[in-house]
């Protein structure tokens, strides 16, 4: 969970820990799932969603 760290910090420890648990291969749609799920309150509201 991100808690009060900053966004960009956060990230890269997420990218590291999926590096590290060999994520890169999960679809799009699960590693997209886990970050959204991970990142604060504060940045889901502010968070707009975008069809493709």
């Amino acid at each position: 969970k991100q808690g009060n760290q900053p966004f960009q910090e956060f990230l890269r420890e997420f990218e590291q820990k999926l590096l590290e648990a060999e994520g890169w291969d999960f679809s799009d749609a699960v590693r997209k799932g886990s970050l959204r799920s991970a990142v604060s309150r504060k940045i889901k509201e502010k968070m707009v969603a975008v069809e493709k």
